[in-house]
């Protein structure tokens, strides 16, 4: 619109130039194109307002549901940071929570593993004294036979050959049983 205007005043002024002599024109000579000029910026405004008009509305509508948009945009963002950063507290904590119940969870694991090899070790030793005392008993009754095994068959040697012997053994028995 502003290279419109521009041209129009460029034109009358040309023609102005034109038209008088080497002297100054009088004041007169401005009213036609001042007419023209006020004719022609009647029907710019007519004819061009609406349009502008309705170009700026579309433009003013488009800027406005821009900024709503945007403004949505930012209450969804804003929902979402508080949201993570929530979520970022609460695994912190939830992190934290986890390690410590680890530790806890180790140690008792360690205190239980101790106490369970302390139960095996006292329950292997009365297992090992048991076994020992048994085999001992095993053996003593297996070296009392044989004992007793080896003094029978010496007794009997040492009886069986002398009639003296037999007789004396014989009258002991004889003796104790009677008691």
């Amino acid at each position: 619109m502003n290279k419109i205007i521009a041209l129009l005043f460029l034109t009358n002024s040309m023609s102005a130039v034109a038209a008088g002599s080497a002297g100054h024109g009088s004041p007169m000579d401005l009213i036609w194109p001042a007419i023209n000029f006020v004719a022609l910026f009647v029907f710019l405004v007519i004819k061009l307002r609406k349009p502008l008009s309705e170009t700026f509305n579309r433009q003013a509508s488009d800027v406005q549901s821009t900024y709503e948009l945007a403004e949505k945009k930012d209450k969804e963002a804003q929902i979402k940071l508080e949201t993570y950063q929530k979520k970022m507290s609460g695994f912190e904590r939830e992190r934290e929570k986890v390690i410590s119940e680890a530790n806890l969870e180790s140690e008792q694991l360690a205190s239980a593993i101790a106490q369970e090899t302390v139960d095996t070790i006292e329950k292997l030793k009365i297992d090992a004294q048991s076994k020992v005392e048994h085999e001992m008993d095993q053996l003593t009754k297996q070296l009392n036979e044989s004992l007793v095994d080896e003094v029978i068959k010496k007794t009997r040697e040492k009886i069986g050959g002398n009639v003296a012997t037999q007789n004396k053994a014989t009258q002991k028995l004889v003796q104790t049983i009677g008691r």
